[in-house]
């Protein structure tokens, strides 16, 4: 099939949505009423009425047409915007197909996709003839290869073991397995699943090494037993799947039938829903382009007259959708306390400040108490985190300002304890069980009740001072700490705001995928970052047993999961200067550092080691061969980071504790 020049494209979509029709957005399934116009395509949805211009097609068209495969977070210009409706309607194509799994995405069908783009567009494995993503008996998708040709059932059969044939328009495709009986496991059992649960099957033929042709989708309409031949030439029990091919208008007839079974029952032609603004359009989870949206909260900062460096922007985003509890640390002034804000203001969040006071000694002035009268007194974190579960579609921070002016331990006990217990729900997101532990009466139950809402983080300022108090293990152990010590003071003038409509995040956008790394659901994606961690973290273990700091599971988990996180802002890990800033590194520094406290030789010994570690993968043993470490700090002009350094930002820490170290006897994280 040749694919066309946008002008025939735009025909195209005249002649499919006529004088109107309904479609569902390609994930969430959103109803979508579509009118075509010379200048553009109007969707309504409950929402209210936009017209899409034509502008927008093509330059999606253009860069699809480029790129063969397009993700829908790398939609260009301002046409990301309206992603998910724009590639619904682009779907509605006979020259282009999606998938929904890993991300929302479309592909040109006269592409030859190579093995790794198959495993990047549908998040399947490298190997198999029958790849799946999820689990066999309930996956998101099946992409099967066949060697048969079309109008060709013997030449195949001659070089093969599989004998795939295709007759009276069915292709008869032979399970997995080479040698011996095959078995109802694995990819066999992935598209037996798909007869019930109709989930997508994309097929390709192999046409060269590397090079596959995609066929289309297929229906899975059964699986019966033969006798074929094995890889040795014995007669073995095979599975043979019948597989029909889906037509073209099949496609759109699914997505306008899908468009006819809302709750609420479809859209007639030409009756619009309840107008609404449509820039309030939400944007599904599944196909919010984070990194799309990033840049525009960068600028929203900037326009608020603050300077951050990305990466720390960056990693605040991060750390904060890999565990709701994030400490900013830092010399007074440098902005801890207005990031989160910030951030929660331009992304369509709430942020509320919670001021510490040094006389808290329990948790009574954060959760609440029962008076004398038996009236139960909430505190305000118990009463956002009310507020917080009564809307769940905006995302809240609670700001927990110079949060170690009283002792973190003694009047969050609770509230770490219940960062530790909470769990996933169905709908997505995790929860805790009930913050408060003190029994009330029937007219308070729903108080009792409360935990942590799963639209509930808490970002934590410390200063670190005479008038302050360090922290417990408890509590570094729960956190991930991020240092914006270091500042511009030439940045001072705010930037002109851009007339274009920010989006407001989904809340759904700050669900981490996982919190322990049990729980992630497809480890393949991810098994070379783990395997990186745990190596990191194997090493420096080693040099923390001298002073019994070694790190366990759950750092193991947490770092693993900010480095898995920070895959999709992976271009704004950089500084001003366009320098890269590690993930790795960086988490580090956060979840290791702050436990090196002291002066003792273990600690000393400790320190030391990490340094040449960090520094070029040597440990060092003595002062004299820290000196080199040291000169490089220097030369750098003292900064956050050593450059050409193994970790520069893990290093430069280090270098200033060692310093300290030598000038004071003692030494810790916090300056």
């Amino acid at each position: 099939m040749d694919t066309p020049d946008f002008q025939e494209i735009w025909r195209r979509l005249e002649e499919i949505i006529g004088s109107g029709i309904t479609v569902r957005t390609l994930a969430r399934g959103v109803p979508n009423y579509l009118q075509w116009l010379n200048e553009g395509i109007a969707v309504t949805t409950k929402r209210g009425r936009e017209v899409l211009p034509r502008e927008w097609f093509e330059d999606v068209w253009m860069t699809l047409l480029a790129a063969k495969i397009l993700p829908l977070d790398q939609f260009p210009g301002t046409a990301r915007y309206r992603s998910t409706a724009i590639s619904s309607i682009l779907a509605l194509l006979p020259y282009v197909d999606f998938t929904v799994h890993p991300r929302t995405a479309l592909f040109l069908v006269d592409h030859l996709f190579s093995h790794g783009e198959l495993s990047d567009t549908f998040g399947v494995g490298l190997l198999g003839g029958i790849r799946f993503r999820g689990n066999a008996d309930d996956p998101q998708l099946v992409v099967f290869i066949t060697g048969a040709t079309l109008g060709n059932t013997d030449e195949h059969q001659a070089s093969h073991p599989y004998r795939d044939r295709w007759e009276k328009g069915i292709l008869y495709y032979t399970g997995e397995g080479l040698i011996g009986d095959q078995t109802m496991t694995k990819g066999n059992l992935a598209l037996s699943s798909s007869i019930k649960r109709g989930n997508p099957v994309y097929g390709f033929q192999k046409q060269a090494a590397n090079q596959y042709r995609y066929l289309g989708r297929f229906r899975v309409e059964g699986v019966d037993e033969e006798q074929q031949p094995d890889q040795n030439g014995n007669l073995r029990r095979v599975y043979v799947f019948s597989l029909r091919p889906q037509a073209p208008n099949e496609k759109v007839e699914l997505l306008r039938y899908l468009g006819s079974i809302d709750d609420e029952g479809p859209l007639e032609d030409g009756a619009a829903p309840p107008t609404a603004p449509a820039a309030t359009e939400k944007t599904d989870t599944r196909v919010f382009d984070i990194a799309g949206a990033f840049p525009d909260l960068l600028e929203a900062i900037r326009t608020r007259g603050f300077h951050y460096e990305p990466w720390q922007v960056a990693a605040y985003v991060t750390a904060l959708r890999t565990k709701p509890f994030v400490i900013l640390a830092g010399v007074s002034g440098t902005g801890k306390s207005k990031l989160p804000a910030l951030v929660a203001e331009a992304t369509g969040g709430e942020a509320r400040l919670l001021p510490v006071r040094p006389d808290w000694t329990d948790s009574s002035d954060v959760l609440g108490y029962t008076d004398l009268q038996g009236r139960f007194r909430p505190g305000p974190l118990l009463a956002l985190a009310r507020e917080a579960a009564a809307n769940p579609e905006r995302y809240y921070v609670c700001i927990v300002d110079e949060m170690n002016l009283a002792r973190v331990e003694q009047y969050f006990a609770e509230v770490l304890s219940r960062l530790e217990d909470r769990h996933p729900v169905p709908s997505g997101g995790f929860v805790s069980g009930p913050l408060l532990n003190q029994r009330l009466g029937d007219s308070d139950a729903e108080w009792a009740q409360l935990g942590l809402p799963r639209n509930l983080a808490i970002v934590g300022t410390i200063n670190m001072d005479e008038t302050t108090h360090g922290f417990s293990r408890k509590v570094l152990d729960r956190a991930f700490t991020l240092e914006l010590s270091d500042v511009d003071l030439s940045a001072w003038q705010r930037e002109t705001p851009s007339p274009r409509p920010r989006i407001a995040w989904p809340v759904e956008a700050w669900y981490p995928r996982a919190i322990r790394l049990g729980g992630l659901p497809d480890v393949e994606d991810v098994r070379g970052i783990v395997q990186q961690v745990i190596a990191t973290l194997t090493d420096v273990n080693v040099f923390l047993r001298h002073a019994q700091l070694q790190v366990g599971y759950r750092t193991r988990d947490e770092i693993a999961l900010f480095v898995i996180h920070a895959r999709d802002l992976s271009a704004y890990f950089v500084t001003v200067a366009g320098e890269r800033v590690d993930p790795l590194d960086l988490a580090l520094q956060m979840k290791i550092l702050p436990r090196l406290v002291g002066g003792s030789n273990a600690v000393r010994r400790a320190l030391l080691q990490l340094l040449g570690w960090a520094f070029d993968g040597k440990p060092r043993r003595d002062e004299e061969e820290a000196d080199s470490v040291l000169s490089a700090w220097h030369a750098s002009g003292r900064t956050g980071m050593i450059p050409n350094a193994r970790y520069p930002v893990t290093a430069a820490r280090l270098a200033l504790m060692w310093e300290r170290l030598l000038d004071e006897g003692f030494t810790s994280f916090w300056l």
